[in-house]
């Protein structure tokens, strides 16, 4: 493919304009530290409420468990 022009000047704009790209973003500060998450909250307050969410349902799956055996238990008396 022939470009009218002079191939040196294509390649000038072209690396100029990533160049005015990479400095255009590169500059951009973060808006939140690294241990918030996108929806503004702690990390650490999310994963602590995560367990114990996680604690509850394993403690109710338990019991559960347990009513199921001991009901199990009492049907073939």
């Amino acid at each position: 493919m022939i470009l009218p022009g002079n191939p040196i000047l294509y390649i000038f704009v072209v690396v100029a304009v990533f160049v005015c790209f990479a400095f255009k973003n590169g500059g951009r500060k973060k808006e939140s530290s690294p241990t918030k998450m996108k929806n503004g909250e702690e990390f650490k307050d999310w994963y602590m409420k995560l367990c114990e969410q996680n604690r509850k349902r394993n403690e109710d799956r338990l019991e559960e468990i347990r009513y199921q055996k001991w009901l199990i238990s009492h049907q073939s008396e």
